[in-house]
């Protein structure tokens, strides 16, 4: 009775550890199982990795990351890359104004942290500081040289105040004083001389403006008008006018202009 006893252990045994030899995988035994993956070195060769490993596209189209294919984990690897705009980090470099441009070295990774510049211009498209920035604002004023003009009837002269600059300025305001010779003839809006009616405005009819909106807004400038209406028929009248344009911290606008009036 022993022995059958012992040799049904014996035997127990044996079938035991053949179904745990064959349950057991082993990476690194030499021999791709069939539950292994392409991690396992065992299976990194074999057919369907390779193919599987170079065919991989770790590509994020993110120019601030390293894209590489780990075959030992049989997954895309993407590294950042320091002091590249992109990478969601503020790094010193890019937190700094480029006080050429007024931009932020990196507004992607650092936010909007230039402050904001008034420059005073007659083209649109340039938005660069012009030392004589005035031109007609309709046909009855001619252009005759730099700041130069003659001007009839209802009339105004007008230059353009654009803010690039990252962050919105503050008030905006305007003056004036115009000149016969040596003698003053209009300090405030609505003064006359010999019917001769003077005003400046921005916009549309403003006083002043509250604040330009940085360049990220399309809004971001103001028109300035220097207005006569010449009320009675006058033989032609040369006067000197000096147009002033300030803000308390981002503007100091000063140009003269010579209008005859007729």
């Amino acid at each position: 009775m022993k022995k059958i006893i012992i040799l049904g252990i014996f035997i127990f045994a044996i079938i035991f550890i053949a179904s745990c030899t064959q349950q057991t995988t082993i990476c690194g035994d030499g021999f791709c199982d069939k539950t292994e993956s392409c991690a396992c070195a065992d299976c990194a060769n074999t057919d369907f990795c390779q193919i599987k490993n170079v065919t991989q596209n770790c590509d994020d189209a993110n120019e601030c990351t390293i894209d590489s294919f780990n075959p030992a984990t049989n997954s895309c690897v993407h590294e950042l890359t320091a002091n590249c705009c992109g990478n969601n980090k503020c790094e010193i470099s890019e937190y700094e104004c480029n006080l050429t441009s007024y931009e932020t070295n990196c507004g992607k990774d650092c936010g909007l942290k230039c402050p904001p510049k008034l420059v005073v211009h007659k083209d649109q498209s340039t938005k660069t500081d012009d030392q004589f920035s005035y031109s007609c604002a309709d046909q009855n004023c001619e252009q005759t040289g730099p700041n130069v003009f003659r001007m009839k009837g209802v009339s105004s002269i007008q230059t353009f105040i654009s803010n690039i600059g990252e962050q919105t300025t503050d008030i905006v305001t305007s003056g004036f004083v115009c000149k016969r010779d040596d003698t003053k003839i209009a300090l405030n809006d609505y003064d006359t001389y010999y019917g001769t009616i003077f005003r400046d405005f921005f916009n549309d009819g403003l006083e002043k403006v509250d604040g330009i909106n940085s360049r990220i807004s399309q809004a971001n400038y103001a028109t300035y008008n220097f207005k006569v209406n010449i009320t009675n028929s006058i033989s032609p009248t040369p006067i000197k006018c000096t147009l002033v344009l300030t803000s308390v911290l981002y503007l100091q606008n000063v140009q003269d202009v010579s209008i005859t009036l007729y």
